[in-house]
């Protein structure tokens, strides 16, 4: 688990803050992905309307994006250190989340967020949950979708946004709205789609 260094470290708040401000605004949330299934559909405003507001990784908020994606942020879903996400301005965020399997994050980059914003990180047993299911690591959307769903039960589709799990089967597929990054091979998209739909209010 966490080390002490990282317990006793008053910022950070593992998985505790992120659940607080999921149950607290569990009538207003919204998760957005970055796969380019809201380009063109003008939801950005619909978006925003939601009190609690979760996007993924290298998201963008820049126009014309703000248009179909919106432009608020409040829960910044981060992979790990060493990875591609690129460092952003954080002072309007609530939280930052570490998704992964994290057993000793990085010290050197929670200073820099922890400066500012609290951090946490998902569950550790939610993760092997996922990946014993998939075979495969879950993505940090998924796994975000189903630690909600452990929180406040089976998710209104119409909260969220930018999931096309499916695409991600296609390798050609652009991966993201925002750039054009193809699908990581890495996830297993065929069962993630079918975990994803179990998530779902009927």
């Amino acid at each position: 688990m966490f080390s002490l260094k990282l317990r006793k470290h008053t910022h950070i708040a593992q998985s505790a803050e992120f659940e607080n401000l999921i149950y607290a605004h569990k009538y207003s949330f919204c998760i957005v992905g970055n796969s380019p299934a809201e380009l063109n559909s003008g939801n950005g405003a619909k978006i925003d309307a939601h009190d609690l507001i979760i996007r993924f990784n290298n998201f963008s908020v820049q126009a014309p994006f703000d248009m179909d994606y919106g432009a608020r942020t409040d829960i910044w879903v981060r992979s790990s250190p060493g990875s591609d996400v690129k460092n952003r301005d954080i002072s309007a965020f609530k939280l930052i989340m570490f998704s992964g399997n994290f057993n000793n994050p990085r010290w050197k980059l929670l200073k820099q967020y922890l400066r500012h914003k609290p951090v946490g990180f998902f569950p550790t047993s939610y993760w092997h949950e996922l990946a014993e299911q998939l075979k495969a690591p879950p993505s940090a959307g998924l796994l975000t979708l189903y630690t909600i769903f452990k929180i406040v039960g089976p998710l209104p589709k119409a909260n969220i946004f930018g999931f096309s799990l499916k695409s991600q089967l296609q390798k050609s597929a652009q991966a993201h709205y925002f750039d054009a990054a193809k699908p990581e091979t890495r996830h297993n998209w065929q069962k993630e789609q079918e975990i994803f739909e179990t998530l779902l209010a009927r």
